[in-house]
């Protein structure tokens, strides 16, 4: 089913990642949950032939004039988001959401705070150039790291140039921001966010692996939910892609929709709409089946699934002290020059609710590859191997 480009765009997109383009033919947009004005044109076009938007949130409706037509035809796509206007802060959202298990958000975040010197930054409105290239660069590294360690491809990676030239101006504009979480001035999460009237939509989230026990995109999603109760900012919106944290924060899981307009003077233009509207639902009805899927693995095969790569490249274990070392069989080692080291330190201190200043690290002099971490609780020894 082929579709003129020029008729067909992607609404989430053009809205939340490129800075708000509306097609001209759309008055006004309402977000029916806040019953908020998103936008409004006081000279949109009334000579519309045909066009098809797909990726429209189920809460975005449409006032356009009289002679155009709208039909709908919903995706098969799932979305997630939160809609906070039944709350009045971030821990209430929460205790409500999560339940018994709220205490967990709550205990990985004050754990965080506790072991290391952690500010909470967000940019919007303004930033430097510096700070800008500061954090992209950082960002890039946490994805390509992340995205090794799954084995597989990201889609920002592959339109990075995009991503960095567009996203400084749009924060400039309002239009986006930065999020990210620093220990020590160092950036260990940084996340995007794209606005529009009271929604914040969660571009990407990525963060340093080596603090994955810290549920650092947990801590996130709770400061960008604060922020938007400060703000006044009644959804956030983690859009559409399955992840089991977008799951746990939603109270609201909807599927996107297709808008098709069309000119209800012109026959021609009628029976497009109508046909392609027809075919929009069975092609949908298909994907629901996964009757497509099905199909292109029978005719170009079934790709296998790949193993995510372990992150830290080596096999390595725990072992109890017999004894103490003496101080003159140990040299004090920078975690920073063995990265596969540097993640389990940060089990330790989270296991141990230490402090990374509280914490030294050891090289066993006689003993190969083998660590002692040292803290004023316990001490734990490490051994490596490479796998």
């Amino acid at each position: 089913m082929k579709i003129n480009k020029q008729n067909f765009s992607n609404f989430f997109e053009n809205i939340f990642n490129h800075g708000g383009k509306i097609p001209n033919f759309i008055r006004s947009i309402l977000n029916s949950k806040s019953k908020e004005l998103l936008y409004q044109s006081l000279n949109s076009n009334n000579n519309l032939n045909f066009h098809i938007l797909n990726f429209v949130p189920d809460y975005f409706k449409f006032d356009v004039n009289q002679s155009i037509s709208k039909k709908e035809v919903v995706q098969y796509q799932k979305a997630y988001a939160s809609f906070l206007g039944n709350y009045n802060s971030v821990d209430e959202y929460i205790k409500n959401q999560f339940k018994k298990n709220a205490r967990h958000i709550f205990k990985r975040k004050k754990r965080l705070e506790l072991c290391f010197e952690i500010e909470y930054v967000k940019y919007y409105g303004y930033i430097s150039k510096m700070d800008y290239n500061f954090l992209m660069t950082s960002l890039k590294i946490m994805l390509e790291r992340r995205f090794k360690q799954r084995n597989e491809t990201n889609k920002y990676l592959k339109s990075w140039e995009h991503l960095y030239e567009n996203t400084f101006m749009l924060i400039r504009e309002k239009k986006a921001s930065i999020f990210a979480i620093f220990n020590n001035k160092t950036p260990i999460q940084v996340s995007i966010q794209s606005h529009f009237g009271d929604i914040m939509h969660s571009l990407i989230i990525a963060y340093d692996i080596d603090y994955s026990k810290f549920s650092l995109g947990n801590t996130a999603v709770y400061e960008q939910i604060k922020w938007c109760y400060i703000n006044n900012y009644k959804i956030l919106d983690q859009g559409y892609g399955y992840l089991e944290y977008k799951r746990l924060w939603s109270n609201y899981i909807y599927r996107y929709k297709y808008m098709i307009f069309f000119n209800k003077k012109s026959l021609k233009s009628i029976l497009r709409g109508h046909v392609m509207c027809f075919k929009l639902n069975i092609l949908e009805y298909l994907k629901s089946k996964e009757f497509l899927r099905v199909l292109k693995d029978n005719f170009l095969g079934t790709q296998k699934a790949t193993k995510p790569l372990n992150s830290l490249g080596y096999k390595f274990a725990f072992k109890d002290l017999d004894e103490e070392i003496p101080l003159n069989k140990l040299t004090v080692f920078n975690i920073e020059d063995f990265s596969p080291l540097k993640q389990i330190v940060f089990d330790f201190l989270y296991l141990n609710a230490s402090h990374i200043d509280t914490v030294q690290v050891f090289k066993i002099d006689s003993e190969i590859d083998t660590f002692l971490i040292s803290g004023e609780k316990k001490k734990q020894k490490v051994i490596f191997q490479k796998r």
